[in-house]
């Protein structure tokens, strides 16, 4: 059995290559634009990651995005994907891993593999790319 990914991603370029990238993976994605739209798949599905750049919204419900999923879900992982620099692991809350953007396949596919609940599956070896 594949694991399962909801990619969150307002940016609907950004969310197609980042979902084909996690595809390409070995693993099994669905992406959405809002926060309404991933509640609506964690309250319908269990996923195992969930990367979001959803926490520079203007909007409360995005910006508490990564602590609703752990409601929903606890044992997903939350990823951020975001422009800048890794943030300290004390600062993450609610958020398991810190993916900088730009990232490659290689970089997706590490920060995932290296989450427990990726390891629920095993995953197509790990490709080498360009930059998102």
């Amino acid at each position: 059995m594949k694991s399962s990914v909801l990619i969150i991603e307002n940016d609907p370029q950004v969310l197609d290559t980042v979902k084909v990238m996690v595809e390409i993976t070995g693993r099994h994605a669905i992406g959405v634009r809002t926060a309404d739209a991933a509640l609506t798949a964690l309250s319908k599905q269990a996923f195992d990651v969930v990367p979001t750049s959803s926490l520079h919204v203007s909007t409360l419900k995005m910006i508490a995005l990564p602590w609703l999923a752990k409601q929903v879900q606890p044992t997903t992982a939350v990823v951020l994907t975001a422009a800048g620099q890794p943030v300290d692991r004390t600062d993450l809350g609610s958020i398991d891993a810190f993916l900088p953007k730009p990232f490659s396949i290689t970089d997706i596919a590490r920060t995932i593999a290296s989450l427990p609940q990726a390891q629920r599956a095993p995953q197509a070896p790990v490709p080498v790319a360009e930059n998102v």
